[in-house]
């Protein structure tokens, strides 16, 4: 558990949930009741969720109640980021995003299935946002959706709800 901390002014990943290995797991990571200000690195989301090398998995994390203000990249999650090596078969699933405040970042919340060149089979899998406050992410998007990286093949978003959200 990740709660009640105050973050500002880094330019890299405040923090990075990400399995660099093979065949390892992330389960029940709960980030809640903390603040992110003014981390802006371009390319390093204020908190991301993602996976090197091969078949790792991330599931069950709860990211709530949460503000996040004047950022990059509020939330990424990446199935498969640069690396040694192209990455393959990395699962992040069952992520919740609930109830949190973006407001001024550039862009709020990111998803990639395979952010790598030559990316494969990667996922970004069962994904609610909900009941989030998104408050003017510019110039890009409150929440953006992709595929994956040159040359790469068979990543995918699925399963994503997005309800209640202002």
């Amino acid at each position: 558990t990740v709660e009640h901390n105050i973050i500002r002014g880094f330019t890299g990943d405040d923090i990075h949930v990400g399995l660099s290995g093979a065949s390892g797991t992330i389960k029940g990571l709960v980030v809640e009741d903390n603040t992110f200000a003014n981390n802006a690195g371009a390319g390093e989301p204020t908190l991301e969720l993602s996976s090197q090398f091969s078949n790792n998995s991330i599931v069950g994390t709860v990211i709530s109640r949460n503000t996040f203000t004047g950022n990059w990249n509020a939330v990424g999650l990446n199935g498969a980021v640069a690396g040694a090596y192209p990455a393959s078969g990395n699962v992040i699933s069952g992520t919740v995003i609930s109830q949190n405040d973006f407001d001024g970042n550039e862009l709020a919340i990111s998803f990639i299935g395979g952010a790598q060149a030559n990316a494969t089979g990667n996922a970004v899998l069962q994904t609610e946002i909900s009941d989030n406050v998104i408050t003017r992410s510019m110039p890009y998007v409150a929440i953006g959706l992709a595929g994956g990286g040159q040359a790469a093949s068979g990543n995918r978003v699925d399963g994503v709800s997005i309800v209640n959200n202002t």
